[in-house]
């Protein structure tokens, strides 16, 4: 079953056609359907935000009464970049360790990545090179599309700088910004510039059937 959010968040041009469920497969994209649209999958450490991240663009709300992820969530944005539609479909993936496994698997679908860290968290900073690796390991795309974020940047007893994040994201060649899914900031921003992101690059979207994963 899947439940149809139909509320639609704007933000300067970009505007978000919302539908969440929480679903194991790959989902394929109608014939009628003339956007593109991108697996973008969502990594990094657990609690470092993912799921609040997601729950943030999708409803506009944040609550800290949301536990940590079992293996796969989805949700599907219809993100509209200068009058083109753009499909979405984030995929919330477990971070914690027992999990990994399961977590890799959809890398060689994804067209981009979202690897967060916790900047008030040191250590799930340096896990961001374990994730890093994992995508130039288990990744289809060589130059796959990379979002490296510092969530919770609403905190002042930070314990990553943001220099620290924008020197490690050059290093990997990823695309760099901080945001915070508990005030809003930065997150249907993030998005767009994914959306973005995948625009510019001379791949083409692709849909996907038949990929399951049983936890």
């Amino acid at each position: 079953m899947r439940d149809k959010t139909p509320e639609k968040l704007v933000h300067r041009n970009i505007r978000l056609d919302q539908e969440s469920g929480s679903q194991l497969s790959f989902g394929a994209t109608s014939g009628a359907d003339k956007s593109d649209s991108y697996n973008v999958v969502m990594i990094g450490e657990s609690c470092v935000g993912k799921t609040s991240f997601m729950r943030r663009a999708q409803s506009g709300k944040f609550s800290l009464d949301i536990p940590a992820s079992v293996g796969l969530d989805s949700c599907k944005w219809t993100v509209v970049v200068d009058g083109k539609p753009v499909v979405l479909q984030l995929w919330d993936t477990a971070g914690q360790e027992r999990f990994h496994s399961i977590t890799r698997q959809v890398f060689h679908k994804a067209q981009a990545f979202l690897l967060m860290y916790d900047i008030t968290s040191s250590q799930s900073f340096s896990a961001v090179s374990y994730w890093a690796n994992s995508i130039q390991s288990e990744a289809a795309a060589e130059d796959v599309t990379v979002l490296l974020l510092g969530n919770k940047s609403e905190h002042a007893k930070r314990q990553v700088k943001t220099e620290q994040g924008d020197i490690l994201a050059k290093e990997y060649n990823f695309e760099f910004m901080e945001c915070s899914a508990a005030t809003g900031e930065n997150v249907i921003e993030a998005l767009e510039a994914v959306a973005r992101y995948l625009l510019l690059k001379p791949v083409s979207a692709v849909t996907f059937t038949g990929c399951a994963f049983a936890l």
